[in-house]
């Protein structure tokens, strides 16, 4: 289940009860101290339930905890009570597409684009949509109207470098990347789609350069060490390609047997590694480089800005 990142959406805070409670379950949403937001917007409800922000809110919460089907309740229940809003339809079609119904997913993200043109999340969210449901070309259309929404969308960039990728566009989508990174140079996801895209087009020392700023940046993330060092090792230098294979750390799960990996940590430290660790790998072959990831818009909060790694809900 994709995790999601959230931006808070706050309402003017008055000096009535109810809005100092609604202020006061926002502040404690932005903490993460979730048990006390959703005592408070209870209360919030009790006063006034009709209050739409309370009911979204309480959305987002059931979203965090797993609770998709209550999430939805709760946001199509704010609907009705503000159906002009348009983050409220983005963050319905991000539970439906994590329910897995991209169909109704689509709807809900191009009524929101209806209602505000230039909703930048939106786009991502529909392009995604459309990609889960095989649409490519009007995938490709929601990523760069989310591009011509907001200039500097890092996210949607790499989802553009995705789509050209998986079209064979190599150069176009190395490209993209690029614009991705260069937006946001921590953009641990995009660095390594342009590793993977780089190493396909053999340009093997960029390649390298850019699995290597993956790890500075993430550690611990088995895959990357596999790819640094099947890289490594079609620039035939062994020895370093053992090494970043063996510093897959322990913690790490390796979700598919990656042979190089297994090789170097059966053949560390025998006499003749090296016949051993080539004979192992060629007899079990590299594992496949991973494919480009895609970044997903998350449910929001509706005030705090969103990271969208991989969903934004907006909170209000």
């Amino acid at each position: 289940m994709i995790a999601a990142a959230f931006r808070l959406r706050t309402n003017a805070v008055g000096h009535t009860t109810p809005e100092e409670l609604l202020e006061g379950a926002l502040a404690a949403q932005r903490r993460g101290s979730l048990g006390e937001a959703k005592r408070l917007y209870a209360s919030v409800l009790r006063i006034d339930p009709i209050n739409a922000a309370a009911h979204g809110n309480l959305a987002i919460i059931a979203a965090q905890q797993g609770d998709l089907a209550g999430a939805e309740r709760l946001i199509r229940r704010e609907i009705e009570l503000r159906p002009s809003y348009p983050a409220s339809y983005n963050n319905l079609g991000l539970l439906l597409q994590q329910q897995g119904r991209p169909a109704e997913a689509i709807a809900a993200h191009r009524h929101a684009i209806k209602l505000n043109p230039n909703y930048a999340e939106a786009c991502l969210a529909l392009g995604n949509a459309l990609k889960q449901q095989g649409n490519l070309d009007e995938a490709m259309e929601a990523y760069r109207s989310a591009t011509r929404s907001r200039s500097g969308y890092a996210e949607a960039h790499n989802n553009i470098g995705v789509l050209l990728q998986m079209q064979g566009q190599l150069d176009q989508a190395a490209s993209a990347y690029g614009k991705a990174v260069a937006l946001r140079p921590a953009y641990a996801e995009a660095q390594f789609n342009l590793g993977v895209v780089l190493h396909q087009m053999n340009e093997l020392d960029d390649a390298e350069a850019a699995y290597r700023r993956v790890i500075s940046l993430n550690p611990g993330i088995a895959v990357v060490h596999n790819n640094l060092g099947t890289v490594l090792n079609d620039k035939g230098l062994l020895d370093q390609a053992l090494a970043a294979f063996e510093s897959v750390p322990s913690s790490c799960e390796l979700t598919t047997p990656r042979p190089p990996i297994i090789a170097a940590r059966c053949c560390s430290g025998r006499p003749n590694w090296k016949k051993h660790w080539q004979r192992m790998v060629v007899l079990s072959s590299f594992a496949e480089i991973t494919p480009t990831r895609s970044t997903t818009p998350a449910l929001c909060f509706r005030s705090l800005d969103a990271q969208v790694k991989q969903s934004v809900f907006t909170v209000g």
